[in-house]
């Protein structure tokens, strides 16, 4: 009764405004936590104490669980490798120069669980749950909506800026040369932008229930991926063929569209030496939106373009594995613009999760 009784402001007239009656106190009273961008009281509350015993739990495991959990505790360690474990990584995306090589990078991240450009996974066909079926999905943008890419209002244009920025400063931090690392910036609002062009809109995306397709449909849609070589490389050679797993593509447009993506990803591509060499220049570069026209071709300033896209995707996605300082507290000013998130996560709650 306490509990209850605790949130109530039962000096108000029950009748005259019934939410403040029953939670008055609540919101005077309760604050978000730094490091999170809601808080619940029937679910948090819960929730924080089920992670506290997690933590115990893990803190005592002698077997694999507290191995791994253990070894993404030990920041000495983490400190002491600094960013050498993305060296490799960045390597392969070196190699990328046509389709088929950039096929097989999708390949090799993918099955890292760490996809670029679109999405798939695995879940219950939405016609018949008892069986799964095979779902592709537009591809990651970093801000929230379309209208972050698409409105040239001086609020958008300030949000593109700070994860152009941050784009440049993680890249650096992970041993790219500051020229590349801003050009890199560049490439991928450039790719997010071109997705942004050609994603459903989030009100559509809510109903969506998506296209079924068979292969040849998706090969017809996207005809410079070598899908087979794509399929064969995840494990799921048999993925919209006669007898295989159902192909489903949720956002059907996106996908008839992603050639937008892969020819001519950035127009200013060819600027980008003297828009990243003069810092009165890289501070309005990139920010002003324009829509772009395919060229239909992809040709090698494409696949340096995307490889941009690809290191970005790669550094920002294992931020949370490499030295705090140099990469997750990089990345915490975007956080803090779009969703006022004021610290990152103390350290074992990132390791419970990774766990």
């Amino acid at each position: 009764i306490a509990e209850v009784t605790g949130v109530q402001t039962c000096a108000l007239p029950i009748c005259d405004d019934f939410y403040t009656y029953a939670c008055g106190a609540w919101d005077a009273k309760a604050t978000i936590p730094d490091d999170k961008t809601s808080w619940l009281r029937s679910w948090d509350i819960p929730s924080d104490r089920i992670e506290m015993e997690m933590k115990a739990a893990m803190e005592e495991d002698k077997g694999i669980v507290g191995t791994y959990y253990k070894s993404c505790m030990n920041e000495e360690a983490i400190q002491k490798l600094g960013n050498a474990p993305l060296q490799p990584m960045l390597k392969r995306v070196d190699k990328v120069k046509d389709m088929k090589s950039l096929t097989e990078m999708l390949v090799w991240m993918g099955n890292r669980d760490n996809g670029a450009l679109f999405g798939w996974g695995v879940s219950p066909d939405s016609e018949h749950p008892e069986t799964r079926a095979f779902y592709m999905s537009p591809g990651g943008m970093t801000l929230p909506d379309q209208s972050y890419y698409l409105q040239n209002d001086e609020d958008m244009k300030a949000h593109r800026a700070i994860e152009k920025d941050i784009i440049e400063k993680l890249l650096v931090n992970a041993g790219v040369d500051k020229e590349q690392a801003r050009k890199d910036a560049l490439n991928c609002l450039a790719i997010e932008t071109r997705t942004a062009e050609i994603t459903m809109k989030r009100e559509e995306a809510r109903s969506a229930v998506g296209k079924r397709i068979v292969r040849e449909d998706l090969k017809k849609m996207v005809p410079l991926m070598h899908w087979d070589t794509f399929f064969e490389g995840i494990g799921m050679h048999d993925v919209g063929l006669e007898g295989g797993p159902q192909l489903i593509v949720r956002d059907d447009k996106f996908f008839d569209r992603f050639n937008n993506i892969l020819t001519n990803p950035n127009p200013e591509y060819a600027k980008l030496s003297s828009l990243v060499r003069s810092d009165a220049a890289w501070e309005t570069a990139g920010l002003e939106y324009e829509p772009a026209k395919a060229d239909g071709v992809f040709d090698l300033a494409d696949a340096e373009v995307i490889k941009s896209y690809l290191r970005y995707t790669l550094v920002s996605s294992y931020a949370t594995y490499l030295p705090p300082d140099d990469f997750a507290e990089v990345l915490k000013p975007l956080f803090t613009d779009l969703y006022g998130i004021k610290e990152r996560p103390v350290r074992w709650k990132i390791g419970r999760a990774h766990v």
